[in-house]
């Protein structure tokens, strides 16, 4: 009984949370990122998050992506699907999700990954963008994390990043058709 009500006590605390994060995402939207620096051992490239999104859309690139490709060896094909795949993730259960200890140790990682450059607030920073991202439209993609990031700059570590791209684009397509069932299970599970 006690155990059903702190989940739901839970729950609630998060629906708070993610309500006041909606409510003063315009007001922080000005600090949204604006561009997104891969740093690639001591070469770091910035590019726009506007040409990451026409990229995405597109398929069309830039200068600047070209010379970062051709630089890192990553495959177009490949960081334009990362780009684009989405989640299917509602923002209470992002909430409640990256609020677990799962959550804390997943969130530790990413931030290795992708950050603000500074030493501090990097989980937070990055909990916040990946909730940000589920909450208008039910589903996590990397541009929408991005874009919902809460500085004008996102560091990328690129070493890591093609550590994670080399695992992670091998298994993309079987973590989209899981996802649904995975949130489902999640949802499941946190309900009860």
């Amino acid at each position: 009984m006690w155990g059903l009500r702190f989940k739901q006590y839970l729950l609630g605390v998060s629906s708070f949370a993610i309500a006041m994060t909606i409510a003063i995402a315009p007001i922080e939207s000005v600090n949204a990122a604006e561009k997104i620096k891969f740093n690639h051992g001591i070469v770091g490239q910035s590019i726009s998050l506007e040409e990451l999104e026409v990229f995405a859309q597109t398929g069309e690139i830039s200068p600047s992506l070209d010379f970062l490709f051709k630089f890192t060896g990553h495959k177009p094909e490949v960081i334009r699907l990362l780009l684009i795949q989405e989640i299917p993730m509602d923002a209470v259960t992002a909430s409640s999700l990256l609020n677990s200890s799962i959550g804390g140790y997943i969130l530790d990682r990413a931030s290795n990954i992708v950050n603000s450059g500074a030493s501090q607030g990097n989980r937070e920073a990055l909990r916040g963008a990946l909730i940000g991202s589920a909450s208008g439209d039910n589903k996590i993609s990397l541009l929408e994390v991005w874009r919902n990031y809460p500085t004008k700059e996102v560091v990328v570590d690129g070493q890591s990043w093609r550590a994670m791209n080399q695992g992670f684009s091998s298994t993309l397509q079987q973590v989209g058709k899981t996802a649904g069932l995975s949130v489902a299970l999640l949802r499941n599970f946190l309900s009860r």
